[in-house]
C-alpha cells in the first residue's frame, strides 16, 4: 500500500483513456546512505520498526528486487489517475550511491544490505572513506541524475529515493529540461 493514498478514478469507459505504444522510461536514483540509516539507524519512532517489530533488520525479508516493480506500478497508476494516460512503465536503471569506511567488515549489516542490492541488479556505487570526512555521495548522485537528463532518450522520469533536501536544486533543473522527477 502507498503511503499517500490516491483518490479513486472517475467512472469512465476505458476508451476515454489515452494510450501510447512507447513506455515511460524511468531511472531510479537511491541515496544509499540515507536509505541505510532510515532502515537501520534505530531512530525513535521508526515506522519500519513499528510495523515489523524490534530486530526486523536481522530477518532476510527485504526484497530489494521488488522496488523497481513497485515504482513502475505506482507511476503507471499516477499517470492513469492524474492524466488519464495508459502507458507501460519501464525501469531502465536503478542506481545506488553510498559509502563505507575503509575496513568495514564485509559481513556488517551495511555491507550485506548493499550486496543484496547488487544481487537484485542495482548498480551500487560504493565510495570508501577515511574517518568522518565528506563523502560526496549527494553530489555524485545529483551529477548522475543531471547527466542522464541531458542524454536524449535516457529517461522520461527520474525517481529519487532520499530524504535529503539538498537534492531540490538538481530536481528543479531536471524539471526545467522537461523531465519528471
Amino acid at each position: 500500500p502507498s503511503a499517500f493514498p490516491s483518490p479513486e478514478l472517475p467512472s469512465r469507459s476505458p476508451i476515454e483513456y489515452q494510450t501510447s505504444a512507447f513506455p515511460v522510461r524511468v531511472m531510479v536514483f537511491i541515496d544509499g546512505s540515507w536509505l541505510y540509516y532510515s532502515l537501520h539507524g534505530g531512530r525513535r519512532e521508526c515506522p519500519v520498526e513499528a510495523a515489523y517489530g524490534k530486530g526486523w533488520q536481522y530477518t532476510p525479508s527485504v526484497a530489494f528486487e521488488r522496488l523497481p516493480y513497485l515504482i513502475s506500478q505506482q507511476i503507471h497508476k499516477q499517470l492513469l489517475e492524474q492524466h488519464h494516460v495508459q502507458r507501460l512503465v519501464e525501469v531502465t536503471r536503478s542506481v545506488v550511491f553510498t559509502s563505507a569506511r575503509a575496513g568495514t567488515p564485509r559481513q556488517s549489516t551495511r555491507m550485506r544490505m548493499f550486496k543484496k542490492m547488487e544481487e537484485a541488479n542495482f548498480e551500487v556505487h560504493m565510495s570508501t572513506t577515511q574517518g568522518v570526512g565528506e563523502k560526496c555521495i549527494d553530489i555524485s548522485l545529483a551529477v548522475e541524475m543531471m547527466h542522464y537528463a541531458a542524454v536524449p532518450g535516457a529517461y522520461d522520469c527520474a525517481v529519487l529515493v532520499s530524504g535529503d533536501k539538498d537534492f531540490m536544486p538538481a530536481m528543479s533543473r531536471i524539471r526545467q529540461v522537461g523531465k519528471r522527477v
